[in-house]
């Protein structure tokens, strides 16, 4: 079992994870993260806690060596008061319409990664995201997308 632990500042944000293989085939992750919510550390998203967890597992079991699928669910959440200045209609980077009727991110993804070739890989990809935002009012959501890795 590999254990990591992220320290941005551990005032401001932070995070653990846990990465197990287990067998040839499988392997599985648990993370949490968190952040102080009033420090604008916004790298693609406004998370103030983070909780994620998943699997991937090779294609061996089905004569697809190099081909992997895999499964991921995450729960995302803000401070209570980050959810307040939101309602109120503050914005933030990402949020914020006036509007938030707060509920915690849940996401659930889905991927198949297909070896084309050697060097090529092509993953379809789905994912639900229920609460978008962090409001209750909206989704849920739903994404279909492709990944193109080449390895040169």
């Amino acid at each position: 079992m590999r254990l990591r632990f992220r320290f941005f500042d551990p005032v401001v944000a932070g995070g653990c994870g846990l990465e197990q293989k287990i067998g040839k085939s499988l392997g599985v992750y648990a993370r949490g993260d968190w952040a102080d919510d009033k420090t604008e550390s916004y790298a693609f998203t406004e998370v103030g806690r983070s909780a994620s967890a998943g699997a991937i597992l090779k294609g061996g079991a089905w004569g697809r060596a190099m081909d992997s699928v895999g499964v991921a669910v995450a729960i995302n959440g803000l401070s209570t008061a980050h959810q307040q200045y939101l309602a109120r209609g503050g914005l933030g980077g990402f949020l914020g319409d006036g509007a938030l009727r707060y509920g915690p991110e849940q996401i659930c993804e889905v991927f198949y990664s297909l070896a084309v070739e050697r060097h090529l890989f092509v993953s379809p990809d789905f994912q639900y995201i229920r609460h978008p935002g962090y409001n209750r009012d909206r989704g849920p959501a739903r994404f279909y997308g492709v990944r193109v890795h080449a390895q040169f």
